[in-house]
């Protein structure tokens, strides 16, 4: 301790498997904590607890331990010394320096390996590259690898390259009628470990739909739970009803019923009959008529063609910015209603058959509006829907290269270029102001 660097911490450890034998020893241990150092007491099985106690440093919860054998003690003593050490910093070094950690005295490093100083260990080792695992001497640097991704039921698994090793990235998709759950992309890390979670496809299915008075939805099940993609169900009305709006519907892979009738319900409607016409029951839908007496007890009925379309208006067009780090945004907005010079509302159907709330993906989507009426007059209408991309791309991978040392005036430096993503799913340009190769001693900013 007398030649202990003034700045020096100091600590005395005091180990015993039993009492003391040359006197009361906790004065000298109180002169000795006053003087800045730190004192540890150690008692395997049959040490003084109360003398080991007294002569500890504060807090004596944490300098004073009783222990039943050394092999406890070796125990504590190993946790002790390395419950904080770091592995600290590799400085990179020319290959020369590592030639004594093999037999032939030279290029002893893997192809995947460099030679580094450890600022913790102070010697010279080969270490694997990012990716790789092993000693780092010749040929013993191997590929990290995860573990094996399965493919998603009803679904599909794309990788660009085979085995799953270290960044391997693999896409998922999902067939028609069923929804991505999860990760759409993972990718294998240096530490052997995927980015993203677990991905599933999940069947898409449609809500069931309601009830018809004075009719009857077939099949049943299309009532009563929910429809899968694909389900067609017809809608018939009892007799002396009949059908306003699409009698036949079926489940799209959007989770959509087509074709929809917006602004009002498929339902059954009465029918008023006309009396003494020899006509089609078509005829009802295809003709206005109106009753004219020709004398007090005669009358006749002038039937008239309806050629008149529907009329409708679209909401305007629509601008939003894109949820952050997303690729869509939820729109709304208020579907039209038409109305016909019949007074009988038309049937209205949108293309793609969406209904509002709905997510749209970045950039112009077209929604087209067409309103028929009983006598097969059509109006169309249509908006755009403007996704903005405004979420900047993303650095995923940034990695300053380890610093290099050389006695040489410039020195060749390359480095694993950075990795950039987008929430639209594609980055279209990655700029820089310099490229790996020759640079001169001291540090050069590259900037991306």
């Amino acid at each position: 301790l007398k030649s202990a660097r003034p700045d020096a911490s100091k600590a005395i450890f005091l180990i015993t498997d039993g009492f003391s034998n040359g006197g009361d020893p906790r004065p000298d241990a109180r002169k000795i904590r006053e003087s800045g150092v730190k004192i540890f007491t150690v008692g395997i099985a049959n040490g003084n607890r109360d003398e080991l106690w007294d002569m500890s440093s504060e807090p004596k919860n944490e300098t004073s331990f009783i222990l039943d054998s050394f092999e406890e003690f070796e125990s504590l003593a190993r946790r002790a010394l390395h419950e904080d050490l770091g592995r600290g910093d590799f400085i990179v070094q020319p290959e020369d320096k590592c030639s004594g950690l093999c037999f032939k005295g030279f290029d002893c490093c893997d192809k995947k390996a460099t030679c580094k100083c450890g600022t913790y260990t102070g010697t010279y080792e080969c270490i694997c590259g990012s990716g790789y695992y092993g000693t780092g001497l010749r040929e013993s640097c191997k590929l990290k690898t995860c573990p094996a991704l399965p493919k998603p039921k009803n679904g599909n698994m794309i990788c660009d390259k085979d085995g799953f090793s270290f960044s391997t990235v693999c896409r998922f998709t999902c067939d028609t009628g069923y929804k991505l759950v999860g990760s759409r992309k993972r990718e294998c890390l240096a530490i052997a470990a995927w980015t993203g979670i677990n991905t599933r496809c999940r069947e898409i299915t449609c809500r069931p739909l309601p009830f018809i008075k004075d009719g009857k939805v077939y099949p049943s099940a299309c009532t009563k739970e929910n429809v899968q993609f694909g389900t067609t169900c017809q809608i018939t009305c009892y007799h002396g009803y009949s059908v306003v709006g699409p009698h036949i519907k079926q489940c799209t892979p959007d989770g959509m019923w087509v074709p929809s009738a917006h602004g009002e319900m498929t339902h059954c409607e009465a029918v008023v009959p006309v009396f003494n016409i020899p006509t089609e029951p078509r005829a009802l839908n295809v003709f206005r008529s109106i009753k004219v007496h020709l004398f007090p007890s005669d009358y006749v009925y002038l039937l008239f063609a309806d050629t008149s379309p529907p009329i409708m208006k679209c909401p305007p067009d629509v601008e939003i910015d894109a949820d952050p780090d997303d690729i869509s945004a939820e729109v709304v907005w208020q579907p039209p209603v038409a109305l016909d010079n019949s007074g009988i509302r038309p049937i209205v159907i949108v293309v793609p058959a969406i209904e509002p709330p709905k997510r749209f993906p970045i950039g112009f989507t077209k929604v087209k509006y067409i309103a028929e009426d009983l006598s097969g007059n059509k109006i169309k209408c249509k908006f755009t829907v403007h996704v903005k991309d405004v979420t900047p791309p993303m650095a995923d991978r940034c990695v300053s290269p380890f610093p290099y040392i050389t006695s040489e005036q410039y020195a060749n430096v390359t480095w694993d270029e950075p990795e950039f993503s987008d929430n639209s799913g594609t980055v279209t340009r990655v700029e820089r102001n310099i490229a790996p190769g020759l640079f001169p001693q001291g540090e050069t900013e590259s900037r991306y």
